[in-house]
């Protein structure tokens, strides 16, 4: 891992229901995030996840899948971009 910062991701705002999904067995949140971070938010090649890219993924996937009744929250400060 590497790079700076602190940052909060959030399965939705405070004022949304963070979804389960039985087929899923899990909440949709936590599905895409951990497919984000097993590779599927790599997106410039070089097999590296970086926080800002998994924060994309999850986010269109999650908003996508509940039909934008759940969007993902980013909170936090960031000196460089950190690669997990």
């Amino acid at each position: 891992m590497s790079g700076e910062g602190r940052v909060i991701l959030a399965a939705s705002s405070e004022n949304q229901v963070s979804h389960e999904e039985e087929s899923l067995q899990a909440g949709v949140f936590t599905h895409y995030l951990l497919e984000g971070l097993n590779g599927k938010a790599e997106s410039k090649g070089d097999a590296n996840v970086n926080i800002l890219g998994l924060y994309e993924y999850v986010t269109k996937e999650v908003s996508k899948h509940t039909n934008n009744k759940q969007t993902p929250v980013f909170r936090g400060t960031l000196d460089a971009n950190i690669v997990f």
